[in-house]
């Protein structure tokens, strides 16, 4: 049966984590004919991140792997990159300033109502340049002992 796997990048997650693995795990792919595979990637985590996903089932969760910097380290853990694509590049002042600067975990309710209604505009414009930087990359890939994904027309920019 076809395996998906499923990577998620954590980085002070403890008190998330734990809930968000859950529901995922909790979804069954079998009608869809697939199986699943977590691999979590920790960013460096000081707050127990870490603790949180070995002490959960390891059958469940493939992998901790250390976090993966840039389009080379994702191929060298095991990985052929079939596309990927750059997200958010308007959120990135915004996380500087509250995680950098700031030294905030989360954002303020108003700061977070400004992006809100600011992103309707900018993201569409995002979406249309395709930045070269982003707080998400979406990454679709395949491990290395399988053939590579079929392509199709639209998947390159």
């Amino acid at each position: 049966m076809p395996k998906l796997t499923i990577v998620v990048p954590a980085y002070n997650e403890r008190r998330t984590l734990r809930s968000l693995l859950c529901a995922v795990l909790d979804v069954d792919l079998s009608p869809l004919g697939l199986t699943k595979e977590i691999i979590v990637i920790d960013d460096g985590s000081t707050d127990g991140t870490r603790e949180i996903v070995l002490a959960l089932d390891r059958d469940a969760i493939a992998e901790l792997r250390p976090l993966l910097d840039g389009r080379a380290a994702l191929a060298r853990s095991g990985f052929r990159i079939e596309s990927l694509q750059w997200l958010n590049m308007f959120g990135i002042p915004g996380w500087w300033l509250n995680a950098r600067v700031l030294k905030r975990d989360r954002l303020p309710a108003f700061q977070m109502a400004v992006y809100n209604v600011l992103s309707r505009l900018v993201l569409p414009v995002e979406s249309w340049i395709g930045p070269p930087v982003g707080l998400s990359l979406v990454a679709v890939a395949t491990p290395q002992d399988q053939p590579p994904a079929p392509t199709h027309p639209t998947a390159d920019r």
